[in-house]
C-alpha cells in the first residue's frame, strides 16, 4: 500500500467529512426528538432513584455522606432479641432482614452442594438443557 502524497490533506477531508455527518444528525428533528426522549427518561430515573434511597444519618443525627451498611456474616447474625452490635433489637425490620439472610443463605449452600447443604443428587447425572 502506497503512503498518500498529502497525509495532512487525507486528515483534514476527514475531519470535514465527520463535521458534515454530525452536523448533518443535529439538524434531524427527528433524531433530536428522540435524543431528548432519552435524556428525560435517564433524568426521571435518576429522580426516583434518589427518591427511593435510604438516607443516611451520620453520627450527629444530620445527613451524612450516603455510606453502604455493613453486612453481618450468616453465622453471627442474631436473633429476634438482638444483641449490643446491633442496637439491642430496637429495630425490628433489621433483624427480620437478618433472618431473611440467613434463610436465603441456608438455601443456596443446599443448592450448592456445599458443607452442611444436602445439594444436588450424586446418583443423578445433569442432564444438558435443549437449546431454544
Amino acid at each position: 500500500m502506497e503512503a498518500p502524497e498529502d497525509l495532512d490533506s487525507l486528515a483534514e477531508d476527514w475531519i470535514a467529512l465527520w463535521q458534515s455527518e454530525i452536523a448533518g444528525l443535529a439538524a434531524d428533528p427527528e433524531l433530536a426528538e428522540q435524543w431528548a426522549a432519552w435524556a428525560a427518561l435517564g433524568a426521571a430515573w435518576m429522580r426516583a432513584a434518589a427518591a427511593a434511597a435510604p438516607r443516611f444519618r451520620g453520627p450527629d443525627g444530620h445527613d451524612g455522606p450516603a455510606a453502604p451498611p455493613r453486612p453481618a456474616p450468616a453465622a453471627a447474625a442474631s436473633g429476634p432479641g438482638g444483641d449490643a452490635r446491633d442496637g439491642g433489637g430496637r429495630d425490628a425490620a433489621r433483624d427480620a432482614m437478618a433472618a431473611r439472610l440467613a434463610e436465603l443463605e441456608r438455601r443456596l449452600a443446599d443448592l450448592e452442594g456445599r458443607p452442611g447443604g444436602a445439594g444436588a443428587d450424586p446418583k443423578r447425572p445433569r442432564g444438558r438443557r435443549p437449546r431454544a
